[in-house]
């Protein structure tokens, strides 16, 4: 699944637009999520609000839990596959399809804003609707090189 990439300065950031679900840009019934930046260790993390339809918060609410078991079933899968060598057709063949459910699942999870804070000043927000970002962009001065970037994506 592709995300969009949008680069701005921290002292630029004005929001995100309010008025539409980041999601499936639906206006009805907004609630907000939190959503924290995945700072590194010369960079403070930075928080942003995140709005959310009712639908698609609850499918949001729901992956994570999912996503989480999966990765149990992943990970003791493959230490069972590690302890016992000889395992059916069947069996095998299931362990190598987990992952690629719980990679699906993972990203899914993530939402549909992510954020990462940079030690320079910069703020990285990866967008997984394409309209949305371009809402975004709209309220926000982007480096041409920021934005050149993300249409390469």
């Amino acid at each position: 699944m592709e995300e969009t990439q949008v680069i701005v300065q921290r002292s630029e950031y004005r929001g995100l637009p309010q008025f539409f679900c980041a999601s499936c840009l639906s206006t009805e019934n907004l609630e907000f999520k939190s959503v924290r930046s995945s700072g590194s260790l010369w960079s403070d993390a930075f928080e942003v609000s995140v709005p959310l339809c009712p639908h698609c918060a609850r499918r949001s609410a729901w992956l994570r839990p999912l996503g989480m078991a999966l990765l149990f079933v992943v990970v003791g899968g493959l230490g069972g596959t590690v302890q016992l060598l000889h395992l059916p057709r069947f069996w095998s063949g299931l362990l190598i399809l987990l992952p690629a459910l719980h990679s699906y699942v993972m990203q899914r999870w993530r939402g549909p804003v992510r954020l990462q804070s940079k030690s320079d000043g910069t703020l990285v927000f990866w967008f997984r609707n394409p309209d949305y970002a371009r809402m975004f962009e709209g309220q926000h001065p982007c480096s041409s090189e920021a934005a050149s970037f993300a249409r390469m994506l």
